[in-house]
């Protein structure tokens, strides 16, 4: 045997699927009509071969499907142990990665392009070589059944992981179905309020978290918060932003609301104070809503300016014709880098019709292919929400989430992506 078919018996595994079966050394199949060499059965014998034997290629065939074969000699010349169907026998070798031997001419066998594993032993090849040949095949048969253990451990192994993700699959399915539970009910109005959203997780599951909430019957509290990073560890994240932000508390005068600069205060301190690993920080902005002033007071901490949205702009108005849109600007550093930070708040009048966009960082990684002739991120965000201010609030998020959804396709999201606006009573 050549040592191109050599090699080639060593990287091919499906020949050991064939040994496994069994223990001992080789198993040896000679076709023979009878006429073969008398040394190859002293050869055989002398390396300790279970040997076997079929008189033609039909019975060869049966054995190798019935019975452990690791090996394949085909040792007569006459015609009838070859034919008719001894090529159909070298195709089934071939299927099962059996080395073969062929001593003599084969009777005429064609075994270009058959397996690479068939070689061609002369037939006046001396008992030496022929014994050297064979006994590079046992050398190789052992080592091969050890890779085939290994194998066939490591497709075990193989099995019982594609098992286990595909039950950790699940899970996030369910994480992520329950996380969209725990959304906002934000079909009807908050006094006259209409809200609208886009959420859409970069996996299963979301680090963006939001809320709109009734705090009093003329006030209504709502922030989006999203947590550094997504998957599993940032969606974890939010549900512990949903049980620090706390709006209200009890006084001796009643239920009063806490201020946006307070509430991310305490949820800056509570954060910090858990001294998370990986630097498991977070951005957020909490407002309030009046109904009855029309304004909207907010802090917000490392988190993207809120875009106001109103009719009436002048030469610095974007497109469409009477649409201006603005971001309302207030300092505030990430919230958990340390306790005691300090999250100032502002409030901007409100007319009615006029829109408030938030929205997480997830935005401005499609924001560069919906404007490509800006360089101005701030210019392209404006004119992405502008649309907004044209119509329906709901449908204009409707429109503009196909939008996004068209560039999110073209390359898949790299960050979760929410956004959350609200438009005042006309």
């Amino acid at each position: 045997m050549d040592q191109g078919s050599l090699q080639t018996l060593h990287n091919t595994t499906g020949f050991t699927r064939t040994a496994a079966n069994g223990a001992g050394g080789v198993c040896a199949l000679v076709v023979s009509d009878g006429c073969e060499r008398d040394d190859l059965a002293s050869v055989l014998d002398g390396l300790g071969w279970d040997t076997r034997h079929a008189s033609n290629a039909d019975s060869a065939a049966t054995s190798i499907r019935r019975a452990r074969v690791d090996v394949l000699v085909m040792a007569g010349t006459a015609g009838r142990v070859m034919q008719p169907h001894g090529e159909e026998l070298l195709a089934l070798a071939k299927k099962r990665h059996l080395p073969t031997i062929i001593i003599g001419d084969g009777a005429g066998l064609v075994v270009e392009g058959m397996s690479p594993l068939v070689t061609r032993i002369p037939e006046r090849t001396s008992p030496d070589e022929l014994r050297g040949r064979l006994a590079m095949v046992q050398q190789y048969h052992g080592m091969l059944r050890s890779v085939e253990r290994e194998l066939n451990q490591m497709q075990k192994l193989s099995e019982r992981l594609s098992d286990h993700f595909r039950e950790v699959d699940e899970g996030m399915k369910l994480a992520g179905r329950l996380q969209r539970d725990f959304l906002p009910d934000l079909s009807e109005p908050f006094c006259g309020v209409r809200f609208a959203f886009i959420f859409q997780p970069a996996t299963w599951v979301s680090g963006d978290m939001f809320d709109v909430f009734r705090i009093d019957d003329h006030r209504t509290g709502v922030y989006l918060a999203d947590a550094v990073g997504h998957g599993m560890s940032a969606s974890l994240l939010t549900m512990f932003i949903k049980r620090a932000i706390v709006p209200m508390r009890d006084t001796s005068k009643g239920i009063e609301a806490v201020s946006p600069s307070e509430v991310l205060a305490v949820l800056n301190d509570a954060l910090a104070e858990q001294e998370l690993p990986n630097c498991q920080f977070i951005t957020a902005c909490y407002g309030i809503i009046d109904h009855q002033a029309q304004t909207f007071t907010f802090a917000r901490g490392g988190h993207p300016y809120p875009v106001k949205l109103s009719r009436g702009g002048g030469p610095e108005g974007i497109k469409p014709e009477g649409i201006k849109a603005e971001e309302i600007k207030v300092v505030g550093g990430l919230l958990g880098l340390f306790v005691g930070a300090e999250f100032p708040s502002t409030t901007v009048q409100l007319a009615p019709g006029d829109k408030v966009v938030l929205y997480t960082d997830g935005i401005e990684h499609i924001v560069p292919r919906v404007k490509s002739d800006t360089s101005d991120v701030t210019e392209a965000i404006g004119e992405l929400f502008g649309a907004l201010a044209c119509g329906s609030l709901v449908d204009g998020m409707k429109q503009l989430e196909s939008r996004l959804q068209e560039d999110i396709d073209e390359s898949l999201p790299q960050d979760d992506l929410t956004i959350l606006a609200f438009e005042m009573p006309s």
